[in-house]
């Protein structure tokens, strides 16, 4: 066992698996920068020929935020940093400060940070811990029409899900007649499998509830794989409310192919056991990025030194890499 005072260096070596996802059109926040809203927990003053005394900070990452109202929300995390003397240790609050929206009708946050829009308009997000607050203007736009991608949002939610491994649908011969490509490799076949075959039997428009594929994949009706999707889950809201829209393969302004991803923080040095929050984020050729936290899959080279979470929440156990 290791001594207590024992510092190790831990880098997590996070794989994420992110197949067939495509960006947003500037409807998510940006990259995250320096927050632009701190507020010490006590004011100070530098005084000639003395030391700087440390002051404690919570900041809120990204400092930007203005989402789409039909947008699947964003990953919000909270630092807290001591600043003193050239030096800037932080650690991660997201999970244990104490999160709102005013007013609560324009968008919801849930204890682990994530942010979803409801409806149009303006309201303030508040993180508190201790004697500690930050805020942050964030706004909800009504879009000019719907934007829906079943490549981009849809088969994500299903790899998400394990739908499409080879132990599920996603094998050469599919699972009770029910065929989709190996990890989303084919979101054309994928389309037909869910719209076209089996008489369009598996989405019901009319009446989004009662189609196959939810009542299926929440476990309403007996399922070979299981309850795959937790009933109002933010994976059956999408995948309900694209049923309602139409299903359809593509509408609105559409969304731009991923270039590349970016994990963040993409590098993470601690001093002993600690948890922190990661954030997803899709960038296109353009430079729009997307919060894509929630869909992404997340792997450890190393569960006994770092484990981590279907939402990206990282916990370092010992020392090691």
């Amino acid at each position: 066992m290791h001594s207590p005072a024992l510092r190790g260096r831990a880098s997590l070596l996070t794989s994420l698996l992110l197949l067939s996802y495509l960006c947003g059109c500037g409807d998510q926040s940006p990259p995250p920068s320096t927050p632009v809203v701190s507020i010490p927990n006590r004011d100070f003053r530098v005084v000639a020929g003395q030391p700087q005394p440390s002051k404690a900070l919570l900041s809120i990452q990204p400092n930007q935020i203005r989402l789409d109202r039909n947008a699947d929300g964003l990953q919000l995390v909270a630092l807290h940093s001591q600043t003193q003397a050239g030096t800037n240790p932080s650690s991660d609050l997201t999970h244990k400060v104490e999160w709102s929206v005013e007013p609560p009708e324009v968008a919801q946050v849930d204890a682990t940070g994530f942010l979803r829009p409801i409806r149009p308009g303006r309201a303030r997000l508040i993180a508190m811990w201790n004697e500690l607050d930050a805020e942050l203007p964030i706004e909800v736009i009504e879009p000019t029409e719907p934007t829906w991608d079943f490549a981009n949002r849809i088969v994500p939610i299903l790899t998400k899900q394990g739908c499409n491994t080879g132990g599920c649908h996603g094998k050469a011969e599919g699972q009770n007649g029910f065929q989709l490509s190996l990890f989303g490799y084919d979101p054309s076949a994928d389309y037909d499998s869910l719209t076209r075959q089996a008489g369009g039997r598996r989405i019901d428009p009319l009446r989004p509830d009662h189609s196959l594929l939810l009542r299926k994949a929440t476990g309403q009706v007996p399922h070979i794989g299981g309850r795959r999707i937790d009933p109002g889950s933010d994976a059956e809201r999408l995948l309900r409310d694209w049923i309602a829209a139409g299903a359809p393969s593509r509408s609105g302004s559409g969304l731009d192919q991923a270039t590349n991803i970016v994990v963040v923080p993409n590098n993470q040095v601690l001093p002993g056991p600690e948890s922190f929050q990661l954030r997803v984020l899709a960038r296109n050729a353009k430079g729009q990025t997307r919060d894509v936290t929630r869909w992404a899959i997340y792997r450890s080279n190393d569960d006994r030194v770092a484990g981590v979470d279907d939402h990206g929440y990282v916990n370092l156990r010992q020392p090691g890499e």
